[in-house]
């Protein structure tokens, strides 16, 4: 975890004296870091709160992927809902080519992902292979076995 600036922590304690809090897309994150640091619950559900109003297809992936690294479980399970209720549109953001192979496949392979047609999903595995086909194409094919859906 990063250092934390004196402009998150001047916030912070504004918070904890006040009880309010500015918070803006371009602090979130860091908040969120410092009040898991320093298990300010209330701070927490706070910052979680804004980045929930603040999903889109375009970084719910990397929102969830954050809250995992932070084990902050409320928000990646609105994060991970999000993704897997969005899936069309999510397929479509370049984010989805950065997931590690793994993530890719937890997602694809998922019994809640929203998807009406099956090509949609293999279309975004093979993009994801071709994003990086040198590493990629050795794990593609087992990784096609399991994300096969029913």
């Amino acid at each position: 975890m990063s250092s934390i600036s004196a402009e998150v922590l001047e916030l912070l304690l504004e918070f904890v004296y006040t009880g309010s809090l500015v918070i803006d897309a371009a602090n979130a994150k860091t908040l969120l870091e410092a009040a898991n640091r320093f298990q300010f619950n209330t701070f927490c559900k706070v910052c979680v709160s804004f980045l929930e109003k603040q999903l889109t297809a375009g970084n719910c992936l990397g929102v969830l992927a954050m809250a995992e690294a932070m084990c902050c479980t409320e928000l990646g399970s609105m994060a991970k809902a999000f993704a897997l209720q969005n899936f069309p549109e999510v397929a479509g953001q370049a984010e989805i080519l950065s997931v590690s192979k793994d993530d890719l496949v937890a997602y694809l392979s998922n019994d809640s992902l929203n998807t009406k047609a099956e090509e949609l999903v293999y279309e975004t595995a093979i993009k994801w292979i071709k994003r990086d086909p040198a590493s990629r194409v050795k794990v593609g094919l087992g990784m096609f076995f399991k994300v096969q859906r029913v």
